[in-house]
């Protein structure tokens, strides 16, 4: 299963991904990197 989209969170639109099955776990980067470059 994957989802993707955005939410809105105080006023901000977050956009989210979900991959797999399981228990859920989050990825927060840092300032000035993404995901591909700190999780990649």
């Amino acid at each position: 299963m994957e989802t993707s989209g955005y939410v809105p969170v105080n006023g901000l639109e977050m956009y989210y991904e979900i991959h797999g099955d399981g228990e859920p776990l989050v990825l927060l980067h840092g300032a000035f990197s993404a995901v591909g470059t700190s999780f990649g």
